[in-house]
């Protein structure tokens, strides 16, 4: 482009504005021609000989178009030489030129299923927009088959730092950039991970809006019973893990109420198992198996489940995106941020089932303070109450009979 001319577009409705800064003066007149992407004449107009005066004063230029999804060209002459010839895009309902919009979620600090809470920022986007959103991720496969989404660019755990991905993908960096949980925070159990991912982009979201969604691929069929309870026994820290022999005492005491039980579980990526492998006789143990190690398989399972047993886990989070009746067992956090908003309630086909204590210590901010003088979280798989056992995680016995009432009413 030449730097003799500097050229600004605005737009009015359909009314077009070009205006023209000449940096020099000119020997001979300028001819200033307009054409759309049809080569169809737009506008034509001659600019005598400028003055010194007139040295980066503007000159405008108006025309319409007949919609908002044109291209046009604009080439100035002086005498039979062209100084500048440019291509502009006039595209959206607002009729001006937008920056392919990007999401940036690094978030090495979180996992699977508290990216998942993205989702609902990037389908917002997409609508303010009116186009698909680029997003860069390290879990790409939450946004399968996703239609708010353009494209989608895996970051490397291993090798990748957040320096890497920002040098590697500078092209997409522009006025329309946005990173998704650019920072870490100790207090993730005062907040809703949904609020803050659109707080990250600038707005917040009405409850309608925080309703998260998952497209799955096709089911793969599996071998199941007709009715059925999900079980998730994961292997986690000592505040959201039953152990392994309540886990299976759970089973068993569904299946002695002829309960059928399903469980699923994978491997991490070391083929070391993240489940607790349960003896299951009457339903099925997946825990493991190829047939539900995606997500999509494990969407489906949910979806068609009598219910899902799980404590607050990434797969809790992935199952507010089906219709499932869910159990939450109860654990210290406060449950309210990580309820899934569907059909317009935080409660819809969701019982959170409580232990004794109701302190529920992580997301109580007096214990933030109580232990560090300053609002800095509880540690972690420590009650902050100091009892000697997680007082707030229900028996057993309760979880079973929450279970076997809805089942054998269902």
């Amino acid at each position: 482009m030449n730097e003799k001319v500097v050229l600004k577009y605005e737009s009015r409705s359909n009314e077009k504005i070009l205006r023209l800064f000449f940096k020099e003066k000119n020997k001979y007149p300028y001819k200033v021609i307009i054409k759309n992407n049809s080569n169809i004449l737009l506008y034509e107009q001659e600019v005598g000989i400028l003055q010194d005066e007139h040295i980066n004063s503007n000159f405008n230029f108006y025309f319409t178009v007949s919609n908002n999804n044109v291209e046009i060209c604009v080439k100035i002459f002086e005498k039979d030489q062209i100084v500048h010839d440019e291509l502009i895009r006039i595209r959206s309902s607002m009729n001006i030129c937008i920056d392919d919009p990007t999401v940036l979620i690094y978030a090495w600090h979180l996992g699977l299923g508290d990216c998942l809470w993205a989702n609902a920022s990037i389908k917002k986007l997409y609508k303010a927009f009116n186009r698909k959103i680029n997003v860069i991720t390290r879990y790409p496969e939450l946004l399968i088959n996703n239609p708010y989404v353009n494209n989608v660019y895996k970051i490397d755990n291993k090798t990748e730092s957040h320096k890497d991905v920002i040098e590697k993908y500078g092209r997409l960096i522009n006025k329309n950039f946005f990173e998704i949980f650019p920072y870490n925070t100790d207090k993730w159990g005062i907040i809703d991970l949904r609020e803050t991912a659109a707080f990250n982009c600038g707005f917040h979201l009405t409850p309608e809006e925080r309703q998260i969604e998952f497209f799955p691929n096709k089911f793969e069929s599996i071998d199941l019973p007709n009715k059925y309870v999900l079980v998730n026994p994961r292997i986690a820290g000592c505040d959201r893990d039953l152990g392994k022999e309540k886990w299976q005492k759970l089973v068993d005491i569904l299946n002695e109420n002829d309960v059928n039980v399903v469980t699923i579980g994978v491997k991490n990526k070391q083929e070391i198992p993240e489940y607790h492998d349960l003896k299951v006789k009457l339903g099925v143990n997946l825990c493991g198996l190829e047939c539900q190690s995606n997500l999509s398989q494990t969407w489906h399972l949910m979806n068609q489940a009598n219910c899902f047993v799980t404590f607050d886990t990434g797969m809790y989070i992935l199952s507010g995106t089906t219709n499932t009746q869910l159990f939450l067992i109860g654990w210290y956090a406060e449950p309210y941020w990580h309820k899934p908003f569907r059909n317009g309630s935080y409660d819809y086909k969701l019982k959170v089932i409580e232990g004794e204590c109701k302190e529920k210590c992580q997301g109580n901010l007096k214990y933030y303070v109580r232990q560090h003088a300053k609002l800095t979280q509880p540690r972690v798989q420590q009650c902050a109450l100091n009892y000697s056992e997680f007082k707030c995680i229900p028996s057993v016995e309760k979880i079973a009979s929450d279970v076997i009432e809805y089942y054998k009413n269902r």
